[in-house]
């Protein structure tokens, strides 16, 4: 699996998207619920800082994590899958839960903050594709924090 495979099936992503779209990439889980038809769609994602628990209970600190809270936009490629069996320790730990979930590209991810930290928590709303995230407010309004990781997106088949 790469980037360029994702469940969508958009295949090489260099033509498919314009601007600065071309690899700003990420999966919704599949409980999420605007997952169905959610190929496509565009999310203004900004990373905030605080705390917060997986679906294992672990609590995780990201309150100086956070180098940039501007938001990204991102395209949807691809699903990260509440039930997958070669997976489920960490597909349970992530992509279903109390949270919404994004897994989302490490030349996203970069944006806001080091991937190498693999989870942080996140404001997010839909948005047009195409819109330019200077041109969005600083904090997206009315979605609830949820939590993205980058370690679950493959890049060229190495993990983010």
């Amino acid at each position: 699996m790469t980037v360029h495979y994702g469940s969508c099936g958009y295949g090489y992503l260099g033509s498919r998207f314009g601007g600065n779209q071309n690899w700003m990439v990420a999966a919704m889980n599949d409980g999420h619920p605007r997952y169905s038809g959610s190929c496509g769609r565009c999310y203004a994602i900004r990373c905030k800082p605080g705390t917060f628990k997986d679906n294992l209970g672990q609590t995780i600190s990201r309150d100086n994590d956070c180098f940039n809270t501007n938001p990204v936009v991102v395209t949807i490629t691809d699903t990260c899958p509440c039930d997958k069996p070669n997976n489920a320790y960490s597909n349970k730990r992530w992509c279903c839960g109390d949270m919404d979930h994004f897994d989302i590209g490490v030349w996203a991810f970069r944006k806001f903050a080091d991937p190498s930290k693999g989870v942080v928590q996140i404001e997010y709303m839909e948005t047009p594709c195409g819109t330019d995230a200077s041109s969005l407010p600083v904090g997206p309004a009315g979605q609830r924090a949820s939590r993205i990781s980058a370690n679950a997106v493959l890049l060229e088949g190495i993990p983010a």
